[in-house]
C-alpha cells in the first residue's frame, strides 16, 4: 500500500468519526454525558479515598520509624550505661588484687 493511500484512508476514518460524534441525537449525548460524569465522580471519590489511605499509612510509617529510632536511642543509652558499669567493675577487680597484696605487705 502506498503512503498516499494510507493518508487518504486515515482522513476518511477521522471524517467518519467526526460525523458519528456530531450525528448523535441530543438525548443519547445527554445520557453519555451523565454516565461519564457519574464515572468521573466515582473515580474522583476513589482517588480521594486512596489519597487519604496513603496519607494515613505514611503518618503511621513515620510514627513507626520514630518509635524505632527512639527505641534504638534508648537501647544505645542503656548499653552505654551498662558498658560504664562493667568497666568500673573490671577496674575495681584489677585494682583489688594489687590492693590486697599491698595490705598484706602492710600487715607483715
Amino acid at each position: 500500500m502506498r503512503n498516499d493511500q494510507k493518508q487518504s484512508e486515515g482522513s476518511s476514518v477521522s471524517a467518519e468519526v467526526g460525523q458519528t460524534s456530531s450525528g448523535d441525537s441530543g438525548g443519547n449525548s445527554a445520557a453519555v454525558d451523565q454516565v461519564f460524569h457519574m464515572f468521573k465522580d466515582f473515580l474522583e471519590k476513589k482517588l480521594e479515598d486512596k489519597g487519604k489511605q496513603i496519607e494515613q499509612r505514611s503518618k503511621l510509617d513515620k510514627e513507626v520509624v520514630q518509635l524505632k529510632f527512639k527505641g534504638s536511642q534508648k537501647q544505645f543509652e542503656l548499653n552505654a550505661e551498662l558498658d560504664t558499669i562493667f568497666e568500673s567493675i573490671e577496674t575495681e577487680r584489677r585494682q583489688a588484687p594489687h590492693s590486697k597484696a599491698a595490705e598484706a605487705d602492710k600487715n607483715r
